[in-house]
This record gives C-alpha cells, structure tokens and sequence, in this order.
C-alpha cells in the first residue's frame, strides 16, 4: 500500500483556478484506485440554468448520494468529479460533457473536495449536495463548445481525449460521473486511475421500451430464419444486451442472433431467431407460442408473441442441419424471402438488406 505525504494537497493550487501548469500523470493501480460504492440514481429530470428547481444527483437505492471508495491509498487526496459521455462501444473511452455540476464544492462545472484524510477506516468519499446542470446548444445558446474548452482549461480530462470530441457526436440526455483521485507523490499532484458512475439518462426524453412490431411472427423449430423488429426506446447501440426467446411452460430459453451493425438508426434490429429445442422435447411434435423480451441497460420491454411450428417429418433436414452447424451471423438475408416492414408513424420502410 502506498501511504502519501501528509503535506496540504491542493491539487496545485486548484482552486480551480490558477489553473495546472501541466496534465498530471496516472498513476498505476499499485498506487491505490478507485471503485464506485454507491452508484447515482439511473434517470433523472435534467435542468438547465434558467429553469426552476434543480436536478438532485441521489444515490441509487434509497441511498443519500453517490459514492467511491478508495483501496490502497492512505494520505491527503483531492477528489475532482466532473460530467463525461456514455461510450457508444467498449472500446472506447468517455469523453469530457458540456453538461456541468454545480452545488457543493463545485466550481466551473466541476467539483473539487479538497483536504481529504484517507484512511483504511475513512475511505469512502460522497458526492453530496450536488446538482446537474443541462448546457444548451442551439442557435440562441451555444454553451457547449465553451464549457468543453473551460474544461481543457482546468486540465480536467480523465481519458486524454477532450481534443477528439465533436459537438455532433455528444448525447445530450446521457452523462456519467467521472471520478479522479489527486494524491502527492515525490512532490507532485498525481491521479490514481479514473472510474466512471453508471449513467444518468434524461427523463423527460424517456420513451417507453419496446418492441412495436416484428415479422415474421412465426416460423419452424429449426430456426436460424431472419426477422426484423421494429424497437422504441433505445437511445444507443450498445444499450442493448439481448433479445429474450422464452416459454414458460418448459423452462426452454434461447437468444436471438445480431451484431451491432444489425441495429439500424436505435429503430429497428435484423437478427436470426434461435432453434426452438426445451431439453424435455426431442422435436417438437405440435406449434408453441413463446415469448420474445428486448433487453437493455435500463431494463426489459414489453413481450410478443412468436409461434414455432413443427419442421415437417418431426426432424431437420439435411439443409436444416447444415445450416444449424453454420454461425448464424454468416447467413445470408439472400437465402431467405424478403422481409420488408412499413412503419406507419414515420413513413420509413426497413428490409432485411439493411444488415449488408
């Protein structure tokens, strides 16, 4: 365990301004890190400056605020939070947020909890008494590239990419908190490495999760057959987890098949139902209705309806076969009939060559 100096930390005079001379270096975890303890509420109404009443960041589970916990690290630290947007896909990191926070011991969109004593017995370190502010972007108000340059100012760039962070690439309804532990180590104002909340979606842009429709509604047990489901709800590729086939009766659960670029515009996904195959039935001997759930980060949507019916001969067929053995991502929308979809509300017809 590393123990800092017990000089003052003030993160070089991070008042927040004079602002860092230079980017501080990070820290390897063998010098302490940082863990969530208490995540943020999941949603929340989020306010701009002029609006009355404010955006309370709360904790998640009745639980008065956010929270980390610092291991392997004992000494007087800074903790620096500050808003940063929801990665797209795993690979990549956050990037620094227009949106700011504001309250307690925040200053410039940022807040700044100085003079802290870490110890093994007083670790956990809240984000109390703070608050989300919306900036705006519009013709009127163009606060957001303004509030990312005070940003680079302070030197508050957890990932290092500030500089790579278009303004049309920014969701405006979803942020994370970013956490940034300063400590003194040979003098110098160093961080342990950043750590990032759950996020916090805007409410009042919350549709409901659904699925509106798919098609074909049913289909032989073999599966392995494409069908497109037209979803509402889903801001984000990356939200999505799973797509549920399940049947009650017999316990039997499968997964539909799709990648990422089966996701068409957060509107419509092309995906390969799964063989239906409860462990009870060696073949399924008459039609069964299951149930088909979208699965996101936020949760599970409403369920239709999808009707399996019996391959004829009790079995699979040679072609069946061969095509179960073969990845279902690899199947070709060529090989089956084409399913073109007409949504009614936005006049937007979707096919299944939208995958190619």
């Amino acid at each position: 365990m590393y123990s800092g100096s017990h000089q003052v930390l003030l993160y070089n005079n991070f008042d927040i301004y004079p602002i860092l001379p230079e980017m501080p270096q990070v820290l390897s975890e063998e010098h302490g890190k940082l863990v969530v303890e208490t995540q943020p509420i999941p949603s929340l109404r989020y306010r701009y400056k002029s609006e009355a009443g404010r955006a309370n960041i709360t904790g998640a589970g009745d639980k008065p605020w956010p929270a980390v916990k610092v291991i392997g690290y004992q000494g007087k630290a800074t903790l620096i939070a500050s808003l940063v947007s929801v990665p797209e896909s795993s690979d990549e990191n956050p990037k620094p947020h227009p949106h700011r926070l504001e309250g307690q011991n925040a200053e410039n969109g940022v807040v700044v909890k100085k003079d802290l004593e870490i110890t093994s017995e007083n670790n956990i370190i809240p984000l109390d008494r703070v608050y989300l502010v919306a900036s705006k972007n519009n013709a009127k108000n163009r606060d957001w590239q303004p509030q990312l340059d005070n940003r680079k100012k302070l030197k508050v760039d957890p990932y290092r990419n500030a500089d790579n962070n278009p303004l049309n690439k920014i969701d405006r309804n979803y942020v994370q908190i970013c956490f940034q532990l300063a400590i003194l180590k040979n003098g110098k104002c160093q961080l342990l490495q950043p750590v990032c909340s759950d996020p916090i979606h805007n409410s009042t842009c919350k549709a409901s999760l659904s699925i509106v429709k798919m098609t074909p509604t049913h289909g032989p047990a073999s599966g392995t057959k494409q069908m497109i489901m037209l979803i509402n709800g889903v801001t984000r590729k990356g939200d999505i987890k799973k797509i549920r086939f399940y049947d009650e009766a017999t316990s039997w659960e499968a997964e539909g098949r799709f990648k990422e670029k089966d996701i068409h515009e957060c509107a419509a996904i092309q995906l390969v139902y799964p063989e239906y195959k409860p462990l009870s039935d060696k073949h399924l001997l008459k039609q069964r209705n299951v149930n088909v759930q979208l699965v996101t980060e936020r949760g599970a949507s409403n369920t239709l309806k999808f009707t399996y019916f019996p391959v004829e001969g009790g079995g699979q067929s040679k072609k069946e076969r061969r095509m179960l053995s073969t990845p279902a991502a690899e199947h070709s929308a060529a090989a089956d009939v084409p399913l073109v979809v007409h949504d009614s509300s936005s006049g937007i017809y979707f096919s299944n060559s939208l995958a190619k």
